[in-house]
């Protein structure tokens, strides 16, 4: 989980990636948090949701599922995964198309579901 996290967007795009978490449950669901940011035109964010088991190196990692998150301030994405290994991450992408693009977001506390 990060707890927050302030990008000036290359055009190239930078990657940021969240701590691993052990697992907890069987599914659960991602959920990412734009609290402010630049014309949602100009800014875009992709979250990749990670895992692999903990004797797995982080070459080893598969990528579990991959979704958009909406650029306007307040906003909150969500999206439900199945199927994780032991252990689980965010990999977050910020790319900008215009010279005033900056994001502050933050992942919330993955919502474990029940089995």
């Amino acid at each position: 989980m990060l707890i927050g996290q302030s990008v000036l967007a290359p055009t190239a795009g930078a990657v940021y990636f969240s701590p691993w978490v052990p697992r907890r449950s069987d599914a659960f669901t991602a959920v990412v948090e734009v609290i402010q940011c630049s014309a949602s035109a100009s800014t875009s964010l992709s979250c990749e949701v990670q895992t692999k088991n903990n004797e797995d190196s982080d070459a080893a990692l598969s990528a579990l599922a991959t979704f958009s998150v909406t650029t306007t301030a307040g906003a909150v994405t969500t999206h439900l995964c199945t199927g994780s290994l032991e252990q689980v991450r965010y990999k977050f992408t910020v790319t900008g198309t215009s010279s005033t693009r900056w994001i502050h977001f933050r992942s919330d506390a993955i919502v474990w579901q029940p089995n």
